[in-house]
């Protein structure tokens, strides 16, 4: 049955932990999964609890989160096929190299596909294959414009603004790959951040660079495939496991406003 009178007959979604349901069946691993994870912390739990389960059941949790998050949701409310291709910690990057790979290996894929993206914020994206991060910058203070700047806040100024640039950047080639590719494309927003800019909440970035953040903002959220109304992180009601992830009520929630999503119309 296709989806909403389209030729669409299945549904891919990339994304992170919201998108990969994380956390929704880890009570099979430990029926008091959320309490240890409060008390203990998410490393204690994952050390002493996730990583002493065999290979084959830890995969055999993943599918079953993977089959129970929104987009799968979303599929069963359709009655089509689906693949959640979403990972934890991935960053909008991520997902669109997983996207255009699928592409590559397999055009046919535009023409009963509906893609859903569920993206977090730029801080996702790693610069660094170390948490002591060398860059050019931080050797050469004698070229910074601002000689008040300590080398911590330079950094993190500098990776704020960077960071940001790529993150509009990406969302735009999201865009610009499924025109291209003549793929129906819809994104929506995973932590609540994507409608609500930050950049307006650093002084020190020159007020060019926030002109033209929101110049290149006021473009993707204008584009109807972009679908930041609502978000996960704030469905009602507001519950969450032990690790900080929405529990199922929540992903039933958003999965109702991602079908009216859907019904308003598919570009």
């Amino acid at each position: 049955m296709p989806i909403n009178n389209t030729n669409k007959t299945r549904i891919h979604s990339y994304g992170c932990s919201y998108t990969a349901g994380a956390e929704l069946f880890d009570h099979l691993v430990d029926p008091k999964a959320d309490l240890i994870k409060r008390k203990r912390g998410v490393m204690y739990w994952l050390n002493n609890h996730v990583h002493a389960q065999t290979t084959a059941r830890i995969e055999h949790i993943r599918q079953l989160e993977l089959n129970s998050a929104w987009p799968a949701i979303v599929a069963q409310h359709y009655q089509v096929d689906f693949l959640n291709m979403a990972k934890g910690g991935s960053a909008l990057a991520m997902s669109l190299l997983a996207f255009e790979q699928d592409l590559i290996a397999n055009p046919n894929l535009v023409n009963d596909t509906l893609f859903v993206f569920g993206i977090t914020n730029s801080s996702r994206i790693v610069k660094f294959n170390s948490m002591q991060a060398q860059t050019l910058m931080l050797a050469m203070p004698e070229f910074w414009r601002d000689p008040r700047l300590d080398h911590y806040t330079a950094l993190v100024l500098w990776d704020e603004t960077a960071l940001t640039w790529q993150h509009l950047q990406l969302l735009q080639r999201l865009l610009a790959v499924a025109d291209r590719a003549g793929a129906a494309v819809l994104i929506f927003d995973m932590m609540g951040q994507a409608g609500c800019p930050l950049w307006h909440q650093h002084k020190d970035i020159a007020p060019y660079m926030i002109t033209t953040f929101d110049h290149v903002w006021n473009q993707i959220q204008s584009d109807p495939r972009v679908c930041f109304a609502q978000n996960l992180h704030g469905q009602q009601p507001r519950s969450y496991h032990g690790g900080r992830h929405p529990t199922i009520s929540m992903h039933q929630s958003f999965s109702q406003y991602v079908i009216d999503c859907i019904d308003s119309g598919l570009r």
